[in-house]
């Protein structure tokens, strides 16, 4: 069961010196360094040493430079151990890496040197973060990203979009050396989705899609890969801009809500997730990032519309919504499944969403 905090607040005393280092006193150029939901703006030559107090569990750092002459892609990396590690930024590739420093003494002691030029990472009462991650394990986060440290940034495309660009691209694009999410493959008109004897009760009712594909298969039965899923991809959508993230958020989402063999507890959880999640995205981010006519048939006319109470509270309160219940049947029915339009093909990025670093999350 996932477990808000995972006992990190019974560990308070123990936040010591956890910290992400960076190799060079000096950064050689304006970049916005960012670490969960904070960021702060580093100006070139200002001494720069990293974050300090950095309590346990799972975290990102991110960057996004700020120079306006070059693409703005934002990326970073997620860690939960941070002994050993630290950050240098490379010239050639003009990004940040991560390195290891074995000799744990010396580590020690760059800590020490450097630490009045770290800034301290926020007190956990002023964010949400834990909440926000709270089903998510660092081996799935691995499984997911394909490396170590796991690597993430805006422009990365799961692996189905890789799929349909090698095949658009009649393979000049090289699939296994870019990197790529390895979410789920949820696909809505798949022969596993939509079985031949049993269409018109699949179509209705994602029940055994859910349950004995999903679940089952990709997830060996554990649920809890599930949330988890859903919690990673809404912040990489987040933190990084990355559609395929969020093009994955939606998809579980609409996947759980319209199934009917959902368990009371599942069903609970999921309503606490997503409303944390409304009430933590910025305003500014919802045009990209959200797909309104799918959470409408979600809050609307899903099976699970009805037990989504705190989710339909934050959404509404978010775009204020006034949609009666005449406008939910006439302009929010499912898609004729006998249509030849795929709605479920997947969509090859054309451009890379950024975000003001300016944004209220921050």
């Amino acid at each position: 069961m996932c477990t808000f905090g995972k006992s990190i607040r019974a560990n308070n005393n123990k936040l010591a010196m956890r910290a992400i280092i960076f190799g060079s006193k000096v950064q050689p150029r304006d970049v916005t360094i960012g670490i969960d939901q904070f960021s702060f703006e580093v100006k070139a030559g200002n001494p720069f040493c990293g974050v300090k107090n950095i309590p346990d569990g799972i975290h990102v750092i991110h960057f996004s430079s700020s120079d306006e002459e070059t693409e703005c892609v934002r990326y970073g990396y997620w860690f939960e151990e941070t002994k050993g590690r630290y950050l240098q930024f490379d010239e050639t590739s003009g990004a940040y890496s991560v390195l290891k420093e074995s000799d744990d003494a010396k580590y020690d002691t760059m800590i020490e040197m450097h630490s009045h030029l770290m800034v301290s990472y926020p007190k956990i009462e002023e964010t949400n973060w834990y909440e926000l991650t709270s089903c998510i394990t660092y081996e799935q986060i691995q499984t997911l990203t394909g490396n170590e440290p796991p690597y993430v940034d805006s422009s990365m495309t799961t692996q189905e979009e890789s799929r349909v660009l090698n095949d658009k691209l009649k393979n000049r694009y090289d699939q296994q050396s870019a990197p790529h999410f390895d979410y789920t493959n949820i696909q809505f008109k798949s022969h596993d989705a939509i079985r031949d004897t049993h269409r018109m009760e699949d179509y209705t009712d994602k029940s055994h899609y859910l349950n004995h594909v999903i679940v089952a298969r990709s997830y060996k039965g554990h649920i809890n890969r599930l949330l988890g899923e859903l919690q990673f991809a809404f912040c990489n959508a987040l933190l990084f801009g990355n559609y395929g993230s969020s093009l994955q958020w939606h998809s579980i989402v609409e996947l759980v809500t319209f199934s009917t063999q959902v368990s009371t507890s599942l069903i609970k959880r999921l309503d606490s997730i997503l409303a944390l999640q409304l009430e933590t995205l910025p305003d500014e981010y919802c045009a990209t990032l959200i797909n309104q006519e799918m959470w409408l048939r979600c809050l609307t006319v899903s099976h699970m519309s009805n037990k989504l109470p705190r989710t339909k509270r934050v959404y509404d309160n978010k775009f204020n919504s006034t949609s009666s219940d005449e406008d939910s049947e006439s302009d929010h029915q499912l898609p004729n499944i006998d249509s030849d339009e795929d709605e479920d093909e997947p969509t090859v990025v054309s451009g890379v969403l950024s975000f003001p670093a300016s944004s209220g999350i921050f």
